[in-house]
């Protein structure tokens, strides 16, 4: 297998396991059932139709309603979450950046398999 057959497999891998984390963050793991995606859905909706038909009240109330449920999560418990997806989001940078060294793969434009794009910035550490 070629070198850059062995690095396109690996950032493959990489970009697998990024996408695959983020969705069992976000879906599953309880913070997004089915009914919630199609609430939120509804709700951007209601949200852009109050918009558009220049309907203060409606979006005003819809507004209040939001929140009012962030004002409800503002508990230890959610804090508590929200420290332990961190910690799990930490530790699979962790990871991917050990792999990228192992196999040499870049960091995005500019620093991947041919680098030198000009319109890359350097990643802010």
């Amino acid at each position: 297998m070629k070198n850059s057959t062995k690095v396109f497999a690996v950032f493959g891998i990489i970009a697998l396991l990024a996408v695959s984390l983020a969705a069992a963050q976000m879906f599953g793991n309880g913070v997004f059932s089915g009914e919630d995606k199609e609430a939120i859905k509804a709700e951007r909706e209601a949200i852009k139709e109050a918009i558009e038909n220049n309907d203060y009240d409606t979006w005003a109330s819809i507004m209040q309603e939001r929140a009012q449920r962030i004002q409800d999560s503002i508990n230890e418990e959610t804090f508590q979450q929200i420290r332990e997806r961190h910690a799990e989001m930490e530790q699979f940078r962790a990871e991917m950046e050990d792999l990228r060294e192992e196999y040499g793969v870049g960091r995005g434009m500019g620093h991947g398999f041919r680098g030198g794009c000009p319109m890359a910035e350097e990643p802010s550490e």
